[in-house]
């Protein structure tokens, strides 16, 4: 099945939760790629393919709203540095996760949790000290508007 089939095929209103589920744990990879990336697919849809080997699926795992808060606290640990960043700018990560981001080596992802209004005050104090400039005016733009200092 080529792409534009599985991509239309997507978008028949009729389909339903279930038949969505089975396109996130079908064998093909395009066919879950494209179901990662419908807006009403359902949590534990996303859980499955939050371990999906194809990067570009925990990409959009990370980034749907949709996605459980236990599932995005449990993708933290992803080896793609895209993975984090998403799951920093995730409006439903948890402060636990953002905290644990907080420490992660690349400042992109630091500078994401910086921005996420889920951050704890106390990340956020750690990262006003954080070595990237980028990081530290994220904190500081934030703080500035909420009074935070």
């Amino acid at each position: 099945m080529s792409n534009t089939n599985v991509m239309s095929s997507l978008f028949i209103p009729d389909m339903n939760a279930d038949q969505l589920d089975s396109l996130a744990r079908s064998s093909n990879r395009d066919l879950r790629f494209a179901a990662s990336q419908i807006q009403i697919l359902r949590g534990s849809s996303l859980d499955f393919l939050s371990r999906d080997p194809d990067v570009r699926i925990r990409r959009n795992v990370a980034r749907h709203p949709n996605t459980y808060t236990q599932t995005l606290h449990n993708m933290r640990n992803d080896p793609d540095e895209l993975v984090k960043r998403f799951l920093a700018a995730n409006i439903h990560s948890d402060e636990i996760t953002l905290d644990r981001l907080a420490w992660d080596p690349s400042w992109h992802v630091r500078n994401f949790v910086a921005g996420n209004q889920n951050t704890a005050d106390y990340t956020i104090l750690v990262l006003r000290n954080d070595p990237h400039w980028m990081v530290r005016a994220t904190v500081q733009k934030r703080c500035y508007s909420a009074h935070v200092y």
